[in-house]
């Protein structure tokens, strides 16, 4: 189907951006993505009818953002334990009947992004051990 008949590999600190060129049909044409480690993102029910949102500021988009607790996959770590990990980091939340749902790429068009998606019960237990960058409301 497509043939890369150049690549070049550009590291941009936790990004690695790939430039091709690929031919198709006896046509080239330039194609770049972004590699990114995989990562989770977990649905928290704190109780039948509800589930927790995060508020962050994205500093890309330069607003602040809805969404599910979400992060990378450290080095060894299975996807479950870094759902649980995330959820307990950024809400201060312990997740129980953890519940893997399947994964999704979100923008497989740019990047090689995989996320496994969770669902679980989830009960206060700490005070978030937030990164320095993550601005983050409840």
């Amino acid at each position: 189907m497509y043939k890369v008949v150049k690549k070049e590999t550009i590291k941009a600190g936790r990004f690695t951006v790939i430039q091709e060129k690929v031919a198709k049909d006896g046509q080239i044409a330039p194609y770049s993505y972004v590699t990114i480690s995989f990562g989770i993102s977990i649905i928290p029910f704190v109780d039948d009818d509800h589930v927790l949102l995060l508020k962050e500021y994205r500093y890309p988009v330069g607003s602040w953002q809805y969404e599910f607790p979400s992060g990378g996959i450290d080095e060894g770590e299975e996807p479950s334990q870094a759902a649980r990990r995330e959820l307990l980091e950024e809400t201060g939340y312990e997740a129980s009947e953890l519940t893997e749902l399947g994964f999704t790429y979100p923008s497989f068009g740019s990047t090689n992004e995989k996320i496994t998606l969770f669902a679980c019960r989830a009960t206060k237990m700490a005070q978030p051990k937030r990164e320095i960058l993550e601005e983050i409301k409840m």
